[in-house]
């Protein structure tokens, strides 16, 4: 997932050359039903019914193809193919591969995404004093917090699951070096970035001059 996060790879784009055979003497409702959601959602998935015979002293299997039909598999594979096309143009028209260059506390950092962006950011503004709900707040970014101070991925989610039983980890910055701790508290901060938590770092720099921050968009002379 780490792998994921710092290339900005969407999940639904993460290992799609998948295909499944399921072989069984009887598929029930629920499975049945499972895969046909399965095969909507672009999963080569297919089910086999085997069953086995005898004549005389020989044991022999009968194998049928019950999901897809035979006779739907080349129809659902266009369907597919047209969906999968469908879905890409709306993904690729819809996302961000920008990149920027980064300049905080006389450190420059460039070609950076605006995941890793905004971690240095932060990252950087917590190194200068700045507290965590201020830059939460001006960057416009979520934040979680719990109290003590942990500084190990696997102890902080313990513990942030036992706050909260439905803490999704992917969703955040909880990596060692990325946990702040800060008044007694231990901040995790969002990993799902957008443009507008750019114009955030934005208003962090206007506010702080001492931070000598700029950010500038790859091909822009003056981004901030």
């Amino acid at each position: 997932m780490r792998f994921m996060e710092e290339h900005e790879i969407s999940s639904e784009d993460f290992n799609k050359e998948v295909r499944i055979i399921l072989i069984s003497s009887n598929f029930n409702k629920e499975i049945t039903t499972s895969v046909l959601w399965l095969i909507d959602n672009e999963i080569d998935i297919t089910c086999i019914r085997l069953i086995p015979q005898r004549d005389e002293t020989q044991l022999y299997f009968d194998l049928q193809q019950i999901i897809p039909l035979p006779e739907a598999t080349s129809y659902q594979v266009r369907l597919r193919e047209k969906l999968t096309e469908q879905k890409k143009a709306r993904r690729a028209t819809g996302r961000d591969y920008s990149r920027f260059t980064v300049s905080i506390n006389g450190k420059i950092k460039t070609n950076l995404s605006k995941r890793d962006t905004i971690r240095l950011v932060i990252s950087e503004s917590v190194n200068y004093g700045l507290h965590p709900e201020e830059i939460a707040e001006l960057v416009g970014i979520r934040r979680i917090f719990i109290d003590g101070n942990y500084t190990n991925r696997e102890e902080f989610e313990r513990a942030r699951k036992c706050k909260d039983p439905k803490f999704d980890s992917t969703r955040w910055f909880i990596d060692d070096s990325d946990l702040i701790c800060f008044n007694g508290k231990t901040y995790a901060f969002s990993n799902q970035q957008m443009i507008s938590h750019i114009e955030g770092v934005k208003k962090l720099f206007k506010k702080y001059p001492e931070l000598q921050g700029q950010v500038t968009k790859n091909g822009q002379e003056d981004f901030c």
